[in-house]
């Protein structure tokens, strides 16, 4: 396509803010825990969940989507924006969800075991104490350690949908599945959050300042102020402008249209503080002449002046 014709979903983005932060050993010994923590939680709700609703490759993604809630959760309550950070506390929260919900039905193994052993043993010192020439009993089943449990559980067969069978290293390849979905349920609801743009200074994320629809001839004017490939065929344009809380760092403007042919295009860049306030102008203006509606708080100030 011509350069008056981007490629669909084209990004044109200079130099910016590279979307995470500075790394913070606070923050790490903060976020890791945390991390660790919302494994262990997902883990405990799945395990109970899974009496109810598990159906195969769906259930472990809604258990990935709902463990990257709740990293991104932390991720905001304790401003983590470093990417490596979060790739770190993101595989320990998974291990420990695809491997926790394992070892809860180890410990609940257990306890039914050791509550047999106890039964057994509370029985035959009732029968003891009224038959003294009782022989010792046997010795009870050792209790099985974690990793010799899933290899017993391994051994079992498992039912799958369509009248499927699996025993063995089915099993255990069945095991890693859920695993990898449980990460790519995450992944998908962490990995938008890590890319958002972050500005150190006052360390805040990017949020949207100012956007809307526009005409395609103000799609145009923004596009040559930002220096972008202006709009072509354009049947309707929109704008978004991103700033940090303080403004303290360049705003991005995200530029997209549709064009005759159905196809979707969005343009991104960065903006200086001049270019920025040549962008508001503009966009002022097309106000001023009946284009859409000024921001609320253009609004309210502009009734100020008014007064």
């Amino acid at each position: 396509m011509d350069e008056q014709n981007p490629a669909p979903l084209h990004l044109a983005e200079p130099a910016g803010p590279s979307g995470g932060g500075s790394f913070s050993r606070a923050r790490l010994a903060l976020y890791l825990p945390a991390a660790a923590v919302a494994g262990v939680f997902v883990a405990w709700v799945a395990e109970v969940a899974r009496g109810y609703f598990a159906p195969v490759v769906l259930f472990p993604l809604l258990v990935g989507l709902g463990l990257g809630a709740l990293l991104i959760a932390a991720m905001r309550c304790g401003h983590v924006a470093h990417r490596t950070t979060i790739v770190l506390g993101g595989l320990l929260a998974v291990a420990i969800a695809a491997v926790g919900q394992h070892y809860l039905l180890y410990r609940a193994a257990v306890e039914r075991l050791q509550v047999r052993i106890d039964a057994r043993a509370e029985q035959y010192r009732l029968l003891e104490a009224q038959y003294p020439e009782m022989p010792e009993p046997s010795p009870p089943p050792p209790i099985p350690g974690f990793a010799e449990y899933l290899d017993q559980q391994a051994a079992q067969e498992v039912r799958l949908p369509l009248g499927f069978v699996v025993r063995g290293r089915g099993v255990w390849l069945l095991w890693i599945v859920d695993g990898l979905c449980i990460l790519l349920g995450a992944a998908a609801v962490l990995v938008p959050a890590m890319r958002m743009p972050y500005c150190d200074l006052c360390q805040r994320w990017y949020r949207t300042v100012r956007g809307g629809r526009i005409s395609a001839a103000t799609g145009v004017r923004l596009a040559e102020i930002g220096g972008l490939p202006p709009p072509a065929d354009a049947r309707a344009c929109r704008y978004r402008i991103s700033a940090c809380q303080m403004g303290c760092g360049p705003s991005r403007l995200e530029l997209s249209w549709e064009a005759a042919d159905g196809e979707t295009y969005l343009l991104r860049t960065w903006l200086d503080a001049a270019t920025r306030r040549q962008l508001a102008d503009a966009l002022d203006q097309a106000v001023a002449e009946g284009e859409g509606r000024a921001p609320r708080r253009h609004r309210r100030r502009r009734r100020r002046k008014e007064e």
